[in-house]
């Protein structure tokens, strides 16, 4: 999932498409993940994720992109579900708007739901679980992102 979508490890990452485009424009896209099809379905580890961004280009020398997730992740009896919101500014550091350095600051926050399944789970002894099973908590995140891309022409060595 996070080779799909780097945001949610760095809120400032950089798509490839933002870099050599140069219009705005909206990307949405859902993925899904289910491992392990053998396993009882409801045990088996599920991942997915709805997303939407907004590229502002057309600034001279910074760019914006805004965006919204939801995430789902289960694996076995524990669950979690995020909504998360974030921003990044890009600063291009150079005249060459393609090719010159840039640094992208990033920062998101959300709320993700976590929760265990214990429904069928039989307990021995005196075992305490707790009341309650869920638990909803705040999550944010701040990143830095420098990027210089070359022109594929100077990577490649001439004999």
């Amino acid at each position: 999932m996070f080779v799909d979508h780097p945001e949610q490890v760095n809120p400032s990452v950089l798509p490839l498409d933002l870099i050599f485009d140069t219009n705005s424009y909206w990307r949405f896209s859902i993925h899904n993940r289910l491992q392990w099809q053998n396993l009882e379905l409801n045990r088996a580890p599920l991942s997915g994720i709805i997303d939407g961004y907004y590229y502002s280009r057309g600034h001279s020398k910074m760019d914006w992109i805004n965006g919204a997730q939801l995430i789902f992740d289960r694996n076995g009896r524990f669950s979690q579900v995020a909504m998360m919101a974030s921003t990044s500014a890009q600063f291009i550091l150079s005249d060459n708007k393609f090719w010159g350095p840039r640094l992208s600051l990033g920062i998101t926050g959300g709320l993700v739901h976590y929760s265990l399944d214990l429904k069928d789970v039989v307990l021995t002894d005196f075992e305490f679980v707790g009341p309650s099973t869920s638990v909803v908590k705040p999550d944010f995140g701040f990143g830095v992102f420098y990027i210089h891309p070359k022109p594929f022409r100077t990577m490649v060595k001439r004999r």
